[in-house]
C-alpha cells in the first residue's frame, strides 16, 4: 500500500483537489470538506517524507521477509541475511534511499536554515517545508530506524544466530570433498548448547545429545555426506537422518529433528492458510474441521500427479455422459 500511495501520489492529490473544490459533480458538501482535509494532509512535508522513508525501509525488510517464505532455507544463511538487512537499515541513517533522497534534494537546506521555511514543488505540487518540521522528521527517522533494528535483534538474538549457523553443518552442499576437519567449530557450538544440562523455567532441562558419542558420530557422518549426499538440502538430509540413519547416528538424528522444527520459515504456514481457504469456500462453509484438515493434508502432502489424475477422471466421466 505504501508503494501504491507513493506511485499514485500526484494523481491522488489532483483527485482530492478536484473534489475539494466543490465543483465536482456528485460530491456532497460533506465529502468536499473531507476531501479538502485529506488534500491538506497528503501535501504536507511530513506525509511525503514519511511515505518515501517507509517505501525505502519496506523494500529492505520485505527482502528479508521473502527469504523466510522459501520452502527450503539453509539455517546457516539466516544470520548473513539478518546482518545484511541491519546493515542496509543502518546505512539509511547516513544516506537515505532513492525515493527519500529524490524528495529531500528539492530542499535548499541553507535557505531553510536562514529563512525558517521554504516552498518546493514535488511532482508539480507545492509543498511548504519549515525548519522545525525538517528537524523533527530527521529525529523521528533516526528513532524509527533504531527501533526497527532493535526489533530485528529481539527477533533474532545473537546466541540463537550462533546455534542456527552451527546447525548448518547438516547441509551436505556445504561439505567439502575432503571433510577431515569440516564442521569442528560448529560441532563445538552444538555440543555446548545441546550437550549439557540447562536450567529451564520449570527446572533443569536434560542434555539433548551425548557429547562423546556425538563427536564419534560426526567423524563418520561428514564423510558419508560428502560421498553420497552432496545433492541433498539441509531439510532433506535431516529427514534422512531421522528415517534412515537413526540407529547409526542417534545424536545427529535428534539434532536433525531440532533443525526441522525450528520456526524460522513462515512459508509453510502461509501456504497452509491459502490451502485451507481454497478448501473452505462460501459454498462449502459446512465442512467440519476434521474434513478440512484431511483435505489440507492431502493437497499439501499428496502426490503431485493427483491433479492430472483428477483431470483424467473428469474427462472420462464427460465422455461417458456424451455416450449416453
Amino acid at each position: 500500500s505504501v508503494e501504491v500511495v507513493s506511485r499514485i501520489w500526484h494523481s491522488l492529490v489532483l483527485t482530492l483537489e478536484d473534489q475539494a473544490s466543490g465543483e465536482a459533480e456528485g460530491v456532497s458538501p460533506a465529502d468536499s470538506a473531507r476531501a479538502k482535509g485529506l488534500h491538506n494532509q497528503i501535501t504536507r512535508f511530513e506525509f511525503v517524507a514519511t511515505t518515501a522513508l517507509l517505501y525505502d525501509l519496506l523494500q529492505v525488510i520485505s527482502k528479508l521477509s521473502k527469504s523466510f517464505q522459501a520452502q527450503s532455507l539453509d539455517l546457516s544463511m539466516i544470520h548473513p541475511l539478518v546482518k545484511a538487512t541491519k546493515s542496509s537499515l543502518n546505512d539509511m541513517q547516513r544516506a537515505p534511499g532513492a525515493p527519500l533522497a529524490e524528495f529531500l534534494n528539492l530542499i535548499d537546506e541553507q535557505r531553510l536554515e536562514d529563512d525558517g521555511r521554504v516552498d518546493i514543488h514535488h511532482r508539480d505540487v507545492a509543498i511548504k517545508v519549515t525548519a522545525a518540521g525538517y528537524r523533527a522528521f530527521f529525529q523521528t527517522k533516526q528513532r524509527f530506524i533504531e527501533e526497527v533494528v532493535d526489533n530485528i535483534d529481539d527477533r533474532f538474538p545473537a546466541d540463537s544466530m550462533t546455534v542456527l549457523d552451527a546447525l548448518g553443518i547438516l547441509n551436505p552442499k556445504r561439505c567439502p570433498a575432503n571433510p577431515a576437519i569440516y564442521g569442528n567449530q560448529e560441532l563445538q557450538v552444538l555440543l555446548d548448547h545441546y550437550g549439557k544440562e540447562r536450567n529451564g523455567r520449570n527446572g533443569p532441562v536434560p542434555a539433548v545429545i551425548d557429547e562423546q558419542a556425538t563427536r564419534f558420530e560426526w567423524g563418520q557422518l561428514r564423510h558419508l555426506m560428502a560421498l553420497n549426499y552432496k545433492h541433498l538440502s539441509l531439510q532433506e538430509m535431516s529427514k534422512l537422518l531421522i528415517t534412515e540413519h537413526q540407529d547409526l547416528y542417534p545424536n545427529f538424528a535428534r539434532l536433525a529433528a531440532v533443525a526441522l522444527v525450528i520456526p524460522v520459515m513462515n512459508g509453510d504456514c502461509e501456504r497452509a492458510f491459502s490451502t485451507q481457504n481454497r478448501q473452505k469456500t462460501r459454498l462449502r462453509n459446512r465442512l467440519s474441521n476434521a474434513t478440512i484438515e484431511h483435505l489440507t493434508r492431502i493437497e499439501a502432502n499428496g502426490p503431485p500427479q493427483l491433479d492430472d489424475f483428477t483431470d483424467t477422471c473428469v474427462h472420462r466421466w464427460q465422455q461417458a455422459c456424451r455416450g449416453r
